[in-house]
C-alpha cells in the first residue's frame, strides 16, 4: 500500500487514513507507529477511488506488467472505524483451530480487493491483481463471498511456519484451508511457504531438520487439488539447509517425486561412506523437532529462540556428536569431508552457545569443544565460508552471554 506514490497524494487526505484509539493517524505517525506502516480506511470511499486511480496510473506507466500487488503491508496497525469492524467475523477457533486472533478481518479484505479489482476491470481487463490470504485474513470468510475474477490469491498461513504443521492438529487442517480457499478461487491461487523455515537473521548453529514428512504433505495435495503456482522460502545455512533446499527443488519439479528416496540420493552424493550417519543425524533431528512441536498447543514460534534450542538440540547434543564423528571417520573424499565440515561449523558454534548458556556438561571433553580465543579465531575464518548464517552482532542478547560480541538470536517474543 506504499506504493504507487501513495504519500504524495494522502496529503491533504488524514480522512482515508486508518483510525487508531478514536483518531485518523497522519501518514507521518502511520509510517512511525509500526515497523511495516500504511494502513488505510479501507471502506473510505475516496481512499479505494484515490488508490485505484494511483494504481492505473502505474499501469500506464509499465503496460508490459501483467499482475500489480494491491495487498497491505505486513503488521498490524488496521483501522478501527466502525464501517471497517462492521465487516470483521469472529474467529471459528473450533473449525480453524490455528486461527488465534480474535477476529477474522477476511470480509474486510476482500471487500477492499474486489472493490478495488472492480474497478481496473473496467478500464483495464487484461491486468490481473495480485494479494494475500495471510495472518489475519488467512481463513476463508464465514459468509458467501464472490472473489472477482481479475484477483490472484497467494495463500501464506502464518499458523503452520517454522515446522509447526508436525502437529496434527494443523496438518489436517492444511488439507481443509487448502480446499476451501480451492473452491473460491478455482486455480486462481498459490501457496507461499514457510512452513519448513526458520528465520536466522543471526543463528547460534542449531541446525534444524529437512523436515520430510512436512513435504510429503504439502506438495501432493497442493498438485492434487490443481494449484501450479508455488513459492517456498528455502534454508539460508548451507551446512545443513542444503538437503532441504535440494527437496523443494525437486519436488517443485515433480511434486509426486519419493521424497526418502531424494534425499536417500542426495545424503549419498553430499556424504558417501558418511551418508548413513549423517541420514540418523537429521533423523534425530527430526525426531526432537516433531516432539517439541507436537508437546505445544499450537506453536507459530519460526525463530531460532532459547526454548526452542535447550528442548530440541541441548538434550541430543551427545548424540549428534557420536553421529557426526561416525560420518567424519570414513573414508571420505575431498568434496565429502568439506561438505561434512559444513555441518561440523555449525556444531562447533552451537556447542560454543551450549556452553556458554550452561546448557552442556563437561564441555571441555566435547570434540566440538573451542576456548574463547580459539572459537574467535574459528568464527573470523567461517565467515568467509558459505557454511553458517552469520552476521556481526554488536549488541547480543544475553541469553546465550557471549563474551565476543558475534552471534547470538535477536529477543523475539512468541506473541511477536
Amino acid at each position: 500500500w506504499h506504493r504507487y506514490d501513495m504519500e504524495k497524494r494522502l496529503k491533504g487526505h488524514p480522512e482515508y487514513m486508518a483510525m487508531r484509539n478514536g483518531r485518523r493517524l497522519t501518514v507521518e505517525e502511520s509510517k512511525a507507529a509500526s515497523r511495516e506502516p500504511w494502513k488505510f480506511c479501507t471502506t473510505s470511499e475516496g481512499l479505494i477511488e484515490l488508490f485505484t486511480q494511483a494504481l492505473l496510473e502505474e499501469m500506464d506507466k509499465k503496460p508490459e506488467q501483467k499482475m500489480w500487488s494491491i495487498g497491505p503491508s505486513d503488521g498490524g496497525g488496521w483501522c478501527e472505524c466502525e464501517a471497517c469492524k462492521a465487516l470483521d467475523e469472529p474467529c471459528d477457533r473450533v473449525k480453524w483451530p490455528g486461527n488465534m486472533g480474535a477476529e477474522s478481518l477476511t470480509p474486510r479484505m476482500f471487500t477492499f480487493f474486489n472493490e478495488v479489482a472492480r474497478r481496473v476491470a473496467a478500464k483495464k481487463p487484461d491486468k490481473q491483481l495480485g494479494c494475500f490470504a495471510y495472518a489475519a485474513y488467512t481463513y476463508p470468510p464465514a459468509k458467501p463471498m464472490n472473489i472477482e475474477t481479475n484477483l490472484f490469491v497467494m495463500l501464506a498461513a502464518r499458523p503452520y511456519y517454522g515446522f509447526s504443521l508436525y502437529h496434527d492438529d494443523l496438518a489436517c487442517e492444511f488439507i481443509r484451508l487448502t480446499d476451501a480457499w480451492d473452491e473460491k478461487l478455482h486455480g486462481r491461487i498459490g501457496w507461499f511457504d514457510y512452513s519448513t523455515w526458520i528465520g536466522l537473521k543471526c543463528s547460534v548453529g542449531a541446525p534444524y531438520p529437512p523436515a520430510l514428512r512436512i513435504l510429503k504433505l504439502i506438495f501432493p495435495h497442493i498438485k492434487k487439488i490443481g494449484w501450479d503456482t508455488i513459492y517456498w522460502d528455502a534454508a539460508m545455512v548451507r551446512g545443513y539447509g542444503s538437503l532441504n533446499t535440494y527437496l523443494v527443488a525437486k519436488l517443485m519439479w515433480d511434486a509426486d517425486a519419493d521424497v526418502d528416496a531424494l534425499a536417500g540420493e542426495w545424503l549419498e552424493r553430499a556424504y558417501g561412506p558418511g551418508a548413513d550417519a549423517m541420514g540418523r543425524l537429521y533423523d534425530l533431528l527430526d525426531r526432537q523437532l516433531a516432539a517439541y512441536k507436537q508437546s505445544k498447543k499450537y506453536d507459530f514460534q519460526y525463530r531460532c529462540v532459547p526454548e526452542q534450542v535447550k528442548a530440541i538440540h541441548a538434550p541430543v547434543f551427545p548424540q549428534m556428536e557420536a553421529l557426526y564423528r561416525e560420518a567424519l571417520s570414513k573414508n571420505l573424499t575431498g568434496p565429502q569431508k568439506a561438505r561434512l565440515e559444513m555441518f561440523g561449523d555449525n556444531l562447533i558454534l552451537l556447542h560454543w552457545n551450549l556452553r556458554k548458556a550452561g546448557w552442556v556438561e563437561n564441555p571441555e571433553k566435547s570434540f566440538f569443544y573451542r576456548t574463547d580465543n580459539q572459537f574467535k579465531d574459528f568464527i573470523e575464518k567461517a565467515c568467509a565460508r558459505p557454511s553458517l548464517s552469520l552476521i556481526p552482532n554488536n549488541n547480543p542478547e544475553p541469553w546465550l552471554k557471549p563474551q565476543l560480541g558475534v552471534v547470538a538470536p535477536e529477543a523475539v517474543s512468541r506473541d511477536e
